[in-house]
C-alpha cells in the first residue's frame, strides 16, 4: 500500500525511519561544496544545484500578538494563508532533485506553524526522507497527551519553545495572551512523550528573549530550563526592524537597559541603530530557499514585506527559481556590497549579537 503522506511504500518508509539519513551521492556532495567555494572566490556560474536548507512557512497566521513582530502588530502585507501538504510535498520533492543537496527543512517563518493542520504531516514526510526537520513555536498548542505523542512519531528533529518571561506577568507584556503554565505543562509533555517513546528526538529548545521588562529575569530561565529537562537554552538579544512603523518608539519601550549585548546602539542623538556595517557576501543567498505560505521565494527571512520576489512555486519550478537570473543577480549584488540592499542594512547577521546557546 502506498503511503499517502509522501509518495512511498510502507516498506520504503519503514527503511527511511530506521536509517534517519540515507547518505546521499558522494558526488553530489562534493559538487555542492566546490560549488558553493567556487561562487564565494567569484565565479558565479558555479551556484549550488539545490539549496541545503528548505525553510518553508507553513502559515503566516498566529495566535498572538507581539508588537515587534509583523504578523503580531498586524502590519504584514500578506493575508493569512496556510499551505496545504500537497502544495508542500511538491516543494519538497523539486528540492530533492537531485539527491545530496537537501539535508535540512524549517517550518516556521512569520506565523506559528502549529496552526497549520498538515504541520506534522509535512514534518513526517520531510523526515521520512532522511532530512533534519525543525520547527519553532510559542508553545500553546500541547495540551494533551495525543497531540505530544503526535509530534515525537512525525519525526522532527528539533522544537523551539519561545517563553520571554518567568512567570505570567512577565511573559504577557510581550507575547500577548500567552499563557505561561500551558507552555510550561506542554513542555513536559512533549518530554514525556519523547521518553515514553525512548527515542532521543525531537530535542527541545527553550528560548528567551531578553527585553527591558525581563533582563533580570536570565538566571531565573535558566533553572526553568533544568528543572523542566530541556535539552538546551537559547538566550536571544530582541530583534525589531528599523522600517517598522514606530522603530524608535519600540526600541525605547523593549530594549534592555544594557546595551552591551544587544543588536543596537544608541546614537549621541539618542536615536537607536543596528550595531556594526554590513559586509561583503551572504552565505544564507547560496544556502536556502525561503518560500512563504502563499507560494512565494523571497531570499532569506529578513525580506519581511515580500520586496524581492524570486518567483512562485506554485507556478514555477524551483530550478528555474533557485538558478534564475533573477536570483542570481541578488547574489551578486549581495556579494559586493550588503549596505546596497535595504533589508541586507537591517541583517544583524555577522555584525550583532543574535542567540548564545547553551546545553542545558
Amino acid at each position: 500500500m502506498r503511503n499517502a503522506d509522501c509518495g512511498l511504500e510502507n516498506g520504503e518508509r519503514a527503511f527511511f525511519r530506521s536509517v534517519r539519513a540515507p547518505r546521499p551521492p558522494l558526488r553530489n556532495l562534493f559538487r555542492r561544496t566546490w560549488q558553493k567555494g567556487l561562487w564565494k572566490l567569484g565565479f558565479h556560474r558555479a551556484l549550488p544545484d539545490r539549496p541545503s536548507t528548505l525553510m518553508v512557512e507553513p502559515t503566516n497566521a498566529c495566535n498572538l500578538h507581539c508588537p515587534a513582530c509583523p504578523t503580531g502588530a498586524g502590519i504584514l502585507n500578506r493575508p493569512p494563508r496556510a499551505m496545504s501538504f500537497d502544495e508542500f510535498r511538491k516543494i519538497l520533492d523539486q528540492a530533492l532533485d537531485p539527491p545530496g543537496y537537501l539535508r535540512r527543512v524549517t517550518l516556521f517563518n512569520y506565523g506559528e506553524p502549529f496552526l497549520c493542520k498538515d504541520l506534522l504531516r509535512m514534518v513526517r514526510c520531510a523526515a521520512d526522507r532522511g532530512l533534519e526537520t525543525f520547527t519553532s513555536t510559542n508553545g500553546q498548542f500541547f495540551s494533551g497527551a495525543k497531540i505530544a505523542d503526535e509530534v515525537v512519531a512525525s519525526g522532527l528533529s528539533e522544537l523551539l519553545v519561545c517563553l520571554d518571561g518567568a512567570d505570567q506577568e512577565t511573559i504577557s507584556r510581550y507575547r500577548k495572551e500567552a499563557n505561561f503554565d500551558e507552555i510550561l505543562s506542554g513542555i513536559r509533555r512533549i518530554l514525556a512523550a519523547r521518553a515514553k517513546a525512548g527515542r532521543a528526538a525531537p530535542i527541545v529548545e527553550l528560548q528567551f528573549i531578553v527585553m527591558k521588562h525581563n533582563e533580570g529575569q536570565v538566571e531565573r530561565m535558566r533553572r526553568i530550563a533544568a528543572d523542566l529537562g530541556a535539552d538546551r537554552f537559547i538566550v536571544k538579544t530582541v530583534g525589531i526592524s528599523p522600517g517598522m512603523p514606530g522603530f524608535e518608539r519600540l526600541a525605547e519601550e523593549l530594549l534592555p537597559a544594557d546595551l552591551s549585548d544587544s543588536r543596537y546602539e544608541r546614537r549621541a542623538d539618542g536615536s537607536f541603530a543596528l550595531k556594526g556595517k554590513p559586509g561583503c557576501g551572504c552565505e544564507y543567498v547560496f544556502s536556502t530557499l525561503v518560500v512563504n505560505s502563499n507560494g512565494d521565494v523571497v531570499p532569506c527571512c529578513y525580506d519581511i514585506h515580500s520586496e524581492h520576489v524570486m518567483g512562485n512555486l506554485f507556478r514555477q519550478p524551483l530550478a528555474e527559481i533557485w538558478l534564475g537570473e533573477k536570483f542570481r543577480d541578488f547574489r551578486r549584488r549581495v556579494s559586493a556590497r550588503r549596505d546596497a540592499v535595504a533589508i541586507c542594512r537591517h541583517c544583524p547577521e555577522g555584525r550583532a549579537p543574535i542567540r548564545k546557546t547553551e546545553r542545558v
